[in-house]
């Protein structure tokens, strides 16, 4: 035996290490184990449609323990956190590749099984059912689960692609779980791509659905059905009148190749009953609030060009600065200066997501001289 042997031969005991291809394997297995073993309490808890909800900055942490990255990292990076939860087979909403937003960490998220990508494109079936999803959970907060059911169904009328519906699905209860108004870039986007049809099946669904809810229904949402029937062009805008005409099968929107609602007696007589009791009861709650509003929040326009000259000399407002600024709740002098501007320039001038108020101030120049 040679000297070669000698040493060759204490080494031809000892395992064969793995090829590099083989440990890239087991890491990655390793990595997702880990993650849908972090990811566990939060599946567990999904409701009978496979949905569940998730901090994001929950999500980040768990994504970054398992992957061994840092949340600072990917919350930069978003494409990342939607490759990492692909490799288990899940997706959330809102997807920050698709919907270009910016997410806080103490934002929910909604998470959903798949096997497919989600949609990375925004077609204009997409589109249109996604403003129906923003003007359902706008008018109807926290929807039931079968309001839901039938949010969905109508999604089905634009969207035929699985992948797409079941995103859509996910953002309609992540809208639900939000308080916002009425922004600008929906306002565009409704008077660019809808059509006569489109506004009618919407408006018709959406003041079905209000009427389902009867009684039950909170005053504000009458008020927010109004306006999103100016904007989808209803001759009639009174929520009570479209209400009624939906359930009696009534075109809200001249349109003939828009189809009817089917006629609910029993639901009819139970709205037509409890209508003037709403009325009574949305003209007492006004009547209270209008005498507890301070002078800086009546709705006149003076006031309301006053709160639009401070509204417009930041691109960026927080809810606590302006109602610093403001000297009391901003809420209400936020939605007068939104109709204020729809009427006048056919736009909404403020965004509000969460506590972030974003001002559109290419229409400065234009509200400034119009106060």
């Amino acid at each position: 035996m040679n000297s070669d042997d000698l040493i060759l031969t204490p080494l031809l005991d000892e395992p064969l290490a793995p090829s590099a291809p083989v440990r890239k394997v087991k890491q990655a297995r390793s990595e997702e184990d880990a993650f849908r073993s972090l990811l566990q309490p939060t599946l567990a808890e999904t409701d009978q449609e496979g949905f569940a909800a998730m901090r994001w900055g929950d999500l980040l942490g768990a994504a970054a323990e398992a992957f061994g990255a840092t949340t600072e990292m990917l919350a930069d990076s978003p494409w990342l956190v939607r490759r990492y939860l692909l490799r288990v087979g899940l997706a959330c909403a809102p997807d920050a590749m698709l919907e270009r937003r910016k997410l806080k960490p103490a934002d929910w998220v909604i998470l959903y099984r798949t096997q497919v990508d989600p949609p990375l494109i925004r077609t204009r079936g997409y589109k249109k059912a996604l403003l129906y999803v923003k003007f359902i959970t706008l008018v109807l907060p926290d929807l039931s689960p079968a309001e839901l059911k039938e949010a969905a169904s109508l999604v089905a009328t634009w969207v035929k692609n699985d992948r797409y519906r079941l995103h859509l699905a996910a953002l309609t209860r992540w809208f639900s779980r939000r308080r916002r108004l009425l922004d600008a870039r929906t306002v565009r986007t409704a008077r660019e791509i809808l059509s006569p049809e489109d506004s009618a099946r919407m408006l018709t669904a959406l003041a079905l659905a209000a009427g389902r809810r009867g009684p039950l229904l909170p005053p504000a949402s009458l008020v927010k059905l109004e306006k999103v029937a100016r904007l989808l062009g209803a001759p009639e805008s009174d929520p009570h009148a479209l209400i009624h005409r939906a359930l009696c099968g009534q075109p809200l929107i001249p349109d003939e190749s828009a189809g009817s609602a089917l006629v609910d007696p029993k639901l009819l007589n139970e709205v037509a009953v409890s209508t003037d009791r709403a009325q009574e009861l949305l003209s007492e709650v006004f009547a209270e609030s209008d005498n507890e509003i301070p002078p800086s929040e009546a709705s006149s326009e003076g006031s309301t060009a006053a709160f639009l000259r401070l509204l417009l000399s930041r691109p960026q407002w927080t809810m606590p600065e302006l109602q610093q600024a403001w000297g009391d709740s901003p809420g209400r002098a936020l939605e007068a200066a939104n109709d204020f501007a729809i009427e006048r320039i056919g736009d909404t001038v403020a965004d509000r997501e969460g506590d972030t108020i974003y001002i559109t101030e290419e229409y400065k120049d234009l509200l400034l001289s119009a106060v």
